[in-house]
């Protein structure tokens, strides 16, 4: 089970943290606000997809994401 994601410079997303609960974790927000966008790195991660250079947060020449899960962290 992902327990956490910390993603840096990807799309609109410059420096967060997700704590996900045990049973469910619902992701909320205006248009335009990076649900998607988080939905995505963890596509990236598990679906061995690599960022466009669109990904990238305005200027970062690195994006960042960290996944926690119960066993084991991902970079």
């Amino acid at each position: 089970m992902i327990r956490s994601v910390k993603v840096e410079n990807f799309r609109s997303l410059k420096n967060i943290k997700i704590e996900f609960e045990k049973d469910l974790t619902v992701l909320v927000g205006e248009n335009d606000s990076g649900k998607t966008s988080v939905i995505d790195t963890l596509k990236i991660m598990f679906e061995n997809k690599l960022p466009e250079t669109d990904d990238f947060y305005w200027d970062s020449r690195e994006i960042k994401i960290e996944i926690e899960t119960d066993n084991m962290s991902f970079s």
